[in-house]
């Protein structure tokens, strides 16, 4: 076996990996024994059960040298990585549309205890950008709204409740990533909004909720008032040490985004990318992809430190940072070795989700016309296929309605001899339209033009992500918005279509676009 030098384990500290599976493999066992590896980042992928999910955090705890950093992005609606196993959650845009910061606090907490008694001790929470481009492909419902001071104070409640539950929350991601058109999962995310607006509107959340991140996160975001060449923020020590390490006067911890994602990777190698954040300002760097990837940067680092490039000061920093946020290991829930912690962890689950879907349906909102019971028949539901979404509204109408009703799935990017078709199969039926983000993929515009041309009977669509599709949809007398695409949500959806519950006529909605509308218009001045 290797020896590992005392740097070595220091700069391994300053990464977080990712598993390939169910279980902890004999790489990242050996990485986190050996102390160079600072902790694990899990994904849906890496859980089936609870009693697997618990089995294998527990064995992340047990097995590291040091209190490893475990973490998770768990933000609810679109992004939850175990909404199978744990309590579902509603997305933040759809707490926020149910108009109480207490929901979203029980939320919040419910999720946080969750993960605490996991052995979690950081939770990727909450986002602070603010949706100013309502065709955002990354940030969408993840984000509380278009107005920066709704998305301070509610992402001060999320930081405070997971604060006060024991985790570490993390503010993301800075220094905002709403105004972008580029998902920075694919390429390099581009905010060309300007100084005054950065300052005013999209870096504002963090600057006053500060007081209580413990940790923020950099994104892949190339602010061009900001960077004269092209830099994501996570690389840039303009944006990490000198407006937020040194103007803004933040001490906490500073984690980049994944640093596998293609808005880095098309740009740089894993070595380099690594060694340039350590550059920046970061103290620690998200590493989601193979442990060779995650080994890769840390030899980069070590090597770095070794030739004079990076200073033996500079790592000794972010490990003083880290050892005080992570420095007490995490009490994890084994499910062979701790019996009463995972009853216990199995009977929090099963009372909170109540309190969880009674969200979801607060956040159901009737934003155009008046929703009401589905009846008459026949009806057909036309929904999109998703690759991550079931969005699965026509199964749960069935189980709710003693009517029929006929479920029609397009693309996610329909043809013109698709959507013809289909608008010809619905001439004789009333009709429910789903969506999903229909302002990006534009196509699916154009099968609910052609539907509503075609249908003779009621026409209802349904917004189940981002609720800004209404602007595609004019020709649907109502439009109901989910505000999520979870699984949840579809049921909560199928609750009020079924005449269980009444949509709400929230003001949310126009919250959003006076937002929008105030934000078009100091981009004029």
């Amino acid at each position: 076996m290797p020896e590992y030098s005392e740097l070595d384990k220091s700069v391994g500290r300053l990464i977080a990996g990712r598993l390939p599976g169910l279980e902890l493999e004999a790489e990242h066992r050996q990485a986190l024994a050996d102390g160079i590896l600072g902790g694990i980042t899990l994904f849906a992928e890496n859980c089936s059960d609870l009693e697997q999910l618990a089995s294998l955090t527990a064995d992340i705890v047990e097995t590291s040298s040091h209190a490893p950093v475990l973490t998770v992005d768990q933000e609810g609606g679109a992004v939850q990585r175990f909404a199978g196993v744990l309590t579902p959650l509603p997305s933040p845009m759809a707490l926020a549309a149910t108009g109480s910061p207490e929901t979203l606090a029980a939320v919040t907490r419910i999720s946080a205890e969750q993960l605490k008694l996991l052995g979690f001790n950081c939770l990727l929470a909450p986002v602070l950008d603010v949706i100013s481009n309502p065709s955002n492909p990354i940030v969408c419902t993840r984000s509380f709204g278009t107005v920066h001071q709704l998305c301070r104070n509610l992402g001060e409640i999320v930081a405070r409740t997971i604060s006060e539950v024991g985790l570490v929350p993390v503010g993301k991601h800075f220094p905002g990533h709403g105004a972008t058109r580029e998902d920075s999962h694919e390429d390099l995310a581009v905010s060309k909004v300007d100084l005054e607006r950065l300052w005013g509107v999209d870096l504002a959340p963090f600057k006053d909720c500060l007081p209580v991140l413990p940790a923020v996160l950099t994104g892949h975001i190339w602010v061009q008032a900001v960077d004269e060449e092209p830099l994501p923020a996570s690389l840039s020590k303009r944006v990490t040490t000198s407006i937020l390490r040194e103007y803004l006067g933040f001490d906490g911890i500073i984690m980049t985004d994944d640093l596998t994602m293609k808005g880095i990777t098309g740009h740089y190698g894993m070595g380099e990318a690594a060694v340039m954040a350590i550059e920046a300002g970061a103290d620690l760097l998200l590493v989601c992809g193979t442990y060779e990837e995650s080994e890769e940067a840390r030899r980069a680092i070590v090597e770095a430190v070794r030739s004079g490039r990076l200073s033996e000061a500079r790592i000794a920093a972010s490990l003083k940072r880290l050892k005080h946020r992570f420095g007490r290991r995490p009490q994890a829930t084994s499910p062979s070795k701790n019996k009463g912690r995972f009853a216990r962890l199995k009977k929090h689950i099963e009372v909170s989700r109540a309190i969880s879907e009674e969200a979801s349906l607060q956040a159901i909102t009737a934003t155009r016309g008046s929703a009401r019971q589905l009846t008459g028949g026949p009806w057909k539901v036309i929904v999109p296929s998703h690759p991550r979404y079931s969005l699965d509204l026509a199964r749960h109408l069935n189980e709710r309605l003693e009517m029929p009703v006929e479920e029609i799935r397009y693309s996610l990017e329909p043809t013109f001899e698709e959507a013809e078709e289909i608008a010809r199969s619905c001439r004789d039926s009333n009709c429910l339209f789903v969506t999903f983000r229909c302002l990006i993929n534009r196509e699916q515009m154009r099968v609910g033009q052609m539907v509503a041309d075609a249908c003779k009977g009621e026409k209802i669509a349904v917004t189940t992500d981002t609720p800004f599709d209404l602007d595609g949809l004019p020709d649907w007398p109502t439009v109901i918005a989910s505000f999520d695409p979870s699984d949840q949500a579809m049921i909560a959806l199928a609750r009020v279509l079924s005449g269980e519950l009444r949509a709400r006529h929230s003001t949310y909605m126009q919250f959003l676009y006076e937002g929008l509308k105030r934000l078009r218009e100091q981009s004029l001045k």
